[in-house]
């Protein structure tokens, strides 16, 4: 029986129809160079395909339980390392999982497709046994990162339809119902910064257009988005990670030229080897989980994830040299929501308040702890934002939450993640990815303030 490899499955579906959209929001395939036109960028660049409408989500359904052993942490690490996360308890009444799974608000809603070919849990096969047909359509992909499986018939009748029209109908432009050149400013060097076609920035500026809020967001948070929104548009690592990553496929595409000036936001400071190791980890995540699911361990899940994103959080700051060098609190926070079965309230509807209404008081503690743990530093300028995951069983929110705020107010909603699948491994790992580099970044540059740790630690960079 041929050797099964989800890397070559994931190969065949991105060399379907849809391999030149793939591009633009995955960096699955090597993305060609072309000429850019300067196009004027926004001041306040909120929005993704991974974010919901509003910057509010008072409705966002989360899943909760008892964490009871404690993480392991090295014993060098300071304060608030030890408190990063908020666990939840309940106890009661069960509920029906997969239909509360269901009705989590996503990025996009996924159409169903007869057999199941839904992209989650499919029976493993070879490559040899899979068909063409089964990812050959869909994977639409959009700035929220999601993708779904149309059915044949269906693509049938749109073909039709598009062939009866004009031709001037397809040379059509949406345009946004907005001045682009009012609404944002042209100082943001973002394009220029991390090499991005001007057609990709201007689909993501339109489509952004569509959440409502989003001139009010702070800058920073608004860069994060645009940074996650984009990933797949632009390069991430240097051309030295390649050979590490030989047997990933698709992110040849987000390995910068060796002869270019272009930042990256990936890149080893001390160890390459434990660097790409971490990122090599959270591309094989999705295994793991869709391993989960099929075996029943829903109330698992939720764990694993946590446990990949603090390895490769810890991972990073240690290759720049933070974990184990400086006292310093993270702002990385992490939210765990993930047994379905028991819990105090018995509707969906009341569910959704009830769970968000413990996500907001856990963001409010951890506000509050983290302006304490500063101080016990002696530091007055640290970071501002908080980056947090909410995770649920296999979906994972990202949040920014403000910290300068008098009382904490709905987060800033930068991603919604379904780490279950399995088309979506590459764009989910590096929506993780990014987001603690950014949260490594915000940390770097208040390094010169950052007290020192007293006393050596035997292994800082194991």
């Amino acid at each position: 029986m041929p050797s099964f490899s989800p890397y070559k499955l994931s190969a065949q579906f991105a060399r379907s129809t849809v391999g030149r959209l793939n591009r633009i929001w995955t960096g699955r395939v090597s993305k060609p160079k072309s000429s850019r036109q300067q196009i004027g960028s926004p001041q306040r660049q909120p929005g993704d395909y991974d974010v919901a409408k509003d910057h509010t989500q008072p409705d966002e359904h989360l899943v909760i339980k008892q964490e009871e052993e404690d993480d392991e942490i090295p014993i060098y690490v300071h304060r608030t390392h030890r408190n990063n996360h908020m666990d939840v308890d309940s106890e009661e009444d069960e509920l029906d999982e997969e239909s509360f799974v269901d009705s989590l608000p996503g990025p996009q809603d996924e159409e169903a497709t007869p057999g199941g070919l839904d992209g989650r849990d499919n029976p493993i096969q070879s490559i040899e046994d899979i068909d063409d047909s089964q990812f050959g359509f869909g994977a639409s992909p959009s700035l929220r990162g999601g993708s779904y499986t149309h059915d044949n018939a269906d693509i049938a009748e749109d073909d039709r339809n598009n062939n009866d029209e004009d031709e001037d109908d397809h040379e059509e432009v949406f345009e946004p119902q907005i001045d682009m050149d009012d609404y944002y400013e042209s100082e943001d060097d973002f394009e220029d910064v991390y090499d991005v076609d001007s057609q990709d920035l201007t689909g993501y500026r339109v489509e952004r257009t569509k959440v409502r809020g989003i001139a009010t967001w702070p800058q920073e948070v608004a860069r994060a988005h645009k940074t996650l929104a984009l990933r797949g548009a632009y390069y991430l690592m240097p051309s030295s990670w390649a050979w590490d990553l030989i047997d990933h496929p698709f992110v040849e595409g987000l390995f910068a030229p060796a002869d270019s000036n272009t930042k990256v936001l990936f890149q080893e400071q001390s160890n390459r080897s434990r660097a790409t190791r971490a990122l090599r980890n959270l591309f094989e995540l999705h295994i793991r989980i869709c391993a989960y699911r099929q075996d029943g361990l829903h109330d698992k899940i939720a764990d694993l994830v946590e446990k990949e994103i603090r390895a490769y959080n810890l991972s990073v700051e240690k290759d720049v040299k933070l974990r184990g060098y400086y006292d310093y609190v993270s702002p990385i926070f992490i939210i765990k929501f993930s047994n379905l079965k028991r819990l105090p309230v018995e509707d969906r509807e009341t569910l959704g308040q009830w769970v968000h209404q413990q996500a907001m008081q856990a963001c409010q503690a951890r506000v509050e702890q983290y302006h304490a743990d500063w101080a016990k530093c002696e530091v007055e300028s640290y970071p501002r934002f908080i980056y947090t995951f909410v995770i649920i069983q296999q979906t994972v929110l990202i949040w920014a939450i403000d910290t300068d705020l008098d009382e904490v107010q709905e987060p800033y909603v930068l991603a919604s993640l379904d780490m279950s699948m399995r088309t979506a491994w590459l764009e989910t790992s590096l929506a993780i990815a990014i987001t603690i580099h950014l949260a490594k970044e915000s940390i770097c540059a208040h390094r010169p303030s950052l007290p020192l740790v007293e006393g050596d630690d035997d292994d800082l960079d194991a």
